[in-house]
């Protein structure tokens, strides 16, 4: 099939679109996860204010808080996407929507691909 005959050819966002989505999600992912585990620490503080949590949590090692932080950032990418069918927090922003090349509406299983694919690094070329 040619590129032509792909329903969403003509209305795909453009780049700097795509990138400003990335990056409200990436911040609202960020915030969200803080907000979490603020949360926790400030219940476990209160049921056992003798607990170092606060401490803990500021003097986790580095590569256990890249994991949890990956783990929250798939799972909530995955979660908003798939729950409103096709809109993370950046897309409702600006007003675009994940779609198929064919235009239909993609499964769990493309959602979850789609979330897990977000945390291969490589680089951004803007233009």
């Amino acid at each position: 099939m040619m590129y032509q005959d792909y329903k969403v050819g003509e209305h795909k966002a453009n780049k700097g679109l795509r990138f400003l989505n990335f990056i409200i999600d990436y911040v609202s992912i960020i915030l969200l996860t803080m907000l979490f585990f603020g949360f926790i620490a400030i219940v476990i503080v209160i049921i056992n204010p003798e607990s170092d949590i606060i401490y803990q949590l500021e003097n986790i090692n580095p590569l256990i808080d890249r994991v949890i932080t990956v783990f929250f950032y798939v799972l909530l990418i995955f979660l908003s996407e798939f729950l409103t069918k096709g809109r993370s927090i950046g897309k409702l922003v600006t007003g675009t929507k994940v779609v198929m090349i064919d235009g239909s509406t993609p499964t769990t299983k493309d959602y979850f691909m789609r979330s897990l694919c977000r945390i291969i690094p490589f680089k951004f070329y803007l233009f």
